[in-house]
């Protein structure tokens, strides 16, 4: 769904690579997203641990609007993180960068008492 019904979906359409994708996968993706975790903006929302959100500039699949709406009150340095010359999948496209960003990520979080 893409255009006002939608406030997940990106404004511009999917890349090739994601319309080839095996039909069964996406809509095993729409199940996995109808379970108990199908309320996202809601968890994020009630969460007390540290979030961090990053995202490729030119991502294909959500919405970055979606993301900067989010109402996160753990999330980290309190933005979405945007990583230049990345689209959906920052581990395939800018592995150093994602890397860097998750070192910063856990070097920040507050320490944690373990039991």
């Amino acid at each position: 769904m893409r255009g006002s019904a939608c406030t997940r979906c990106p404004a511009t359409p999917p890349s090739a690579d994601i319309l080839a994708t095996d039909g069964t996968a996406r809509s095993d993706l729409g199940a996995g997203l109808a379970g108990p975790n199908a309320d996202e903006v809601e968890i994020v929302r009630g969460l007390d641990k540290p979030l961090a959100i990053l995202q490729g500039a030119d991502e294909q699949l959500v919405n970055p609007g979606y993301l900067q709406k989010l109402q996160a009150p753990t999330l980290w340095r309190g933005a979405v993180q945007t990583v230049q010359g990345a689209g959906h999948a920052l581990q395939e496209e800018t592995p150093d960068e994602l890397t860097a960003l998750l070192d910063h990520f856990i070097a920040e979080l507050p320490p944690h008492p373990f039991p």
